[in-house]
């Protein structure tokens, strides 16, 4: 627990999910809030040593854990908030990321404010309050026909079924256990007659429309984005001396992220797709408990070795900053998204699930940096000629090159000292201190 607080010094608790999705953006947020000064608690559901080494954590980050059992999960984070008043360090304002509401009545009750830190995009944010406030039906009926589309108000863009988020389709196994969570996100943002600030990882260069959409009358959602993982971690440097010896702007970088992970069919037709590219690539395959997959690529060790090497871990954003990288390969997650960009590495696009399939319209049709693969017919494998041409496209697409080196130049204005997500966040302290007794939405 944090220490020594002055009587006047704010108190965070950052509450977030132990998955790298979402304990990355809030250790980063967490970084911002300590230089300002303020006291910062993360809690999640596990301890810290099982998520990283703590040697890993930022200097005065203090470390609590809640329960992840439903029945439980109130009392333990109610006791974080005792122990804390106890101790002479009372929480003075909650944070928390994306699937956390339930804990919004935890900080009422020790009179709290709380904030909601989105970790997705503001876009995907927007598609799901209109799911849940008029267009539930409309969009349960997406996938009956091939044809589909729906203009959201003041949406900028269209939507087809394979840009809604995935938990949206009827046909999702992940929907049921997910939407109830996310409803009760939506219907916490806007039970209240005054519009609550939203903080969202994202930037003013990004998403400038959706920021600005008549949600405002809502939410009013704040860009405090992109927040980096730390790139601190401990990191065998095998790979980067082996990108050293690489030609400038050459090699394929493909991961997809920590938490998902394709079939074993998909998986062959991923590595033959880079034998079949003859360019060098670095493959990063994790580790588990089911060496399926590791089992198969070996089986094409000699072909991948004559190009590339497949490690289980690598720090994400130290690769995408070395000039030896030309393109990533990603399942679209928002983090990889914002690290790619922000580093100018253009991406080729292929979503898994979740906010994934409308991060990749964004890829595509939005922001021009980067192709999506074309899926096989009933949803089936993306097969690895498809894979080849979206790699090989977007490696010699000088047009990709500028858009997404002019996109990285506006979101870095956006992060640098003075810019709108740094002043965001030093206004959302200064708002927090001035209210401390009250809330911020």
């Amino acid at each position: 627990m944090a220490a020594n607080q002055n009587p006047t010094q704010m108190h965070f608790l950052l509450l977030s999910l132990p998955h790298q999705g979402h304990t990355n953006p809030t250790l980063e947020f967490a970084n911002q809030l300590l230089e300002a000064g303020s006291l910062v608690t993360l809690a999640t559901t596990c301890p810290c040593n099982r998520l990283m080494d703590e040697s890993q954590l930022p200097t005065g980050l203090s470390w609590a854990v809640f329960s992840a059992d439903g029945g439980l999960q109130e009392d333990s984070l109610a006791a974080i908030f005792s122990q804390n008043a106890a101790q002479g360090h009372p929480v003075t304002h909650m944070v928390h990321t994306n699937l956390l509401a339930w804990a919004v009545h935890v900080a009422t009750r020790f009179n709290v404010p709380s904030t909601l830190l989105w970790i997705y995009s503001a876009t995907v944010l927007v598609i799901y309050y209109h799911y849940f406030n008029g267009h539930c039906e409309v969009i349960q009926n997406c996938e009956k026909n091939p044809s589909w589309s729906l203009k959201l108000p003041n949406f900028p863009f269209e939507l087809k079924t394979q840009d809604l988020p995935a938990y949206l389709l009827p046909s999702s196994p992940y929907a049921p256990g997910a939407l109830p969570r996310f409803r009760q996100q939506i219907e916490e943002l806007i039970k209240d007659d005054k519009p609550k600030k939203v903080l969202v990882n994202t930037t003013d260069a990004l998403e400038s429309d959706i920021l600005r959409s008549s949600l405002l009358g809502k939410f009013q959602l704040i860009p405090v984005g992109p927040l980096f993982p730390s790139n601190k971690y401990c990191d065998d440097d095998y790979h980067i001396k082996w990108l050293n010896s690489q030609e400038k702007s050459s090699v394929i970088y493909v991961s997809f992220g920590s938490f998902w992970m394709p079939s074993k069919e998909q998986m062959k037709e991923m590595a033959q797709a880079l034998i079949l590219t003859e360019r060098p690539f670095l493959w990063v395959v994790r580790n588990n408990n089911n060496n399926e997959e590791e089992d198969y690529l070996a089986s094409f060790k000699d072909k991948l070795k004559n190009h590339g090497i497949i490690v289980p871990w690598c720090s994400q954003l130290k690769v995408l900053s070395h000039p030896s990288v030309g393109c990533f390969l990603t399942h679209c997650g928002w983090n990889s998204i914002l690290e790619s960009i922000s580093v100018g590495i253009p991406m080729v696009a292929f979503p898994q699930s979740s906010d994934q399939m409308t991060n990749a319209k964004m890829i595509e049709d939005v922001w021009k940096v980067g192709v999506r693969v074309e899926v096989g017919e009933g949803g089936g494998l993306v097969k690895s000629q498809e894979i080849k041409r979206c790699l090989d496209l977007v490696m010699d697409d000088q047009l990709v090159k500028q858009s997404v080196m002019r996109l990285s130049n506006l979101v870095l204005n956006d992060v640098n000292k003075c810019g709108i997500s740094k002043d965001n966040i030093k206004a959302f302290i200064d708002h927090t201190n001035i209210t401390s007794e009250g809330s911020l939405g």
